[in-house]
């Protein structure tokens, strides 16, 4: 019974010790979520016909880029998402004329490169929109970890919507993912990591 105890006593040293010693390994390590989860993403070049003429990321090489996904019809998120961008790019200034942002769309069915130029002026005439074939579309997404699904609705005029999840992805000059930011974050965050960012 006396050595059941020992051990028992042994084992609850062990875990605690195991516990102290994570806590430390993770209280040095860096603390800001949209770095650490860039880590866990490989990010990437990717392709996309658009309008019938091939776009590829690494021909921004360069330039920083930021990269959002969404489509023309969604009714909150993506103007939401687009008018922090706006807002952003013009606390940047003339620096912003060296970054280059992207507009992937996930709903290829409704947005044609028209679709797109008609659409993405409202916010900023410097937002480049890219739609793609679907296979290219699950290519792009998958390297960036998007999630996107096509659902019905009632309330559009085309039976459907589509639920995606929403971030701010910033590749630095040589096409390496380095940011990823929720879509939770106010403008002047968003300038500030941009900023950061060659």
């Amino acid at each position: 019974m006396k050595f059941k105890v020992i051990v028992i006593v042994l084992l609850f040293a062990i875990v605690g010790a195991g516990v102290w010693s994570g806590s430390k390994l993770f209280s040095n390590q860096e603390t800001d979520p949209s770095r650490m989860k860039a880590d866990f993403l490989r990010g990437g070049n990717f392709v996309m016909s658009s309008g019938g003429s091939k776009f590829e990321l690494a021909d921004l090489k360069g330039k920083v880029v930021l990269l959002y996904f969404g489509f023309t019809s969604c009714p909150d998120v993506c103007p939401t998402g687009l008018s922090v961008i706006k807002s952003a790019m013009t606390k940047l200034g003339e620096r912003a004329n060296d970054i280059q942002v992207l507009f992937i769309s996930l709903d290829p069915g409704r947005d044609d490169e028209s679709r797109l130029k008609a659409y993405l002026p409202f916010f900023d005439e410097r937002i480049v929109g890219l739609s793609g074939t679907s296979g290219e579309l699950a290519a792009a997404t998958k390297l960036y970890g998007v999630y996107y699904k096509k659902v019905k609705s009632d309330s559009s005029s085309f039976g459907y919507t589509i639920d995606h999840s929403a971030n701010y992805f910033v590749i630095d000059s040589e096409g390496q993912l380095v940011y990823v930011l929720d879509h939770s974050v106010d403008s002047d965050k968003l300038a500030e990591t941009i900023l950061k960012t060659h």
